[in-house]
């Protein structure tokens, strides 16, 4: 079985990287680091949660489970998420 050393990711839009890249060691704190960072960017636009799940064809319990790491989304669903707040996703995975 492979081991992974751990993920990185970055949100950032077209002109420049909100944050430095974050490293994080499993795929629970993964979950929790882009949520907390989705409901960071979400809020600092003023969008509410419904708006936001309705231009993603998503629940606002599932939005809501995303933003405190309780939900496992997909990668579209993610995309979806963060293009309506016009910003970009990016994982790499670290192989040990």
């Amino acid at each position: 079985m492979t081991k992974y050393k751990g993920f990185e990711y970055a949100i950032h839009n077209e002109t420049s990287y909100r944050n430095e890249v974050k490293t994080v060691k499993n795929e629970e704190n993964l979950n929790m680091e882009i949520g907390t960072r989705l409901k960071s960017l979400r809020l600092e636009q003023d969008v509410k949660q419904n708006y936001l799940a309705k231009k993603c064809h998503c629940s606002v319990q599932l939005l809501s489970d995303i933003e405190n790491g309780k939900a496992n989304p997909t990668v579209k669903t993610l995309e979806k998420l963060l293009d309506v707040l016009g910003m970009e996703l990016d994982i790499k995975v670290k192989i040990k």
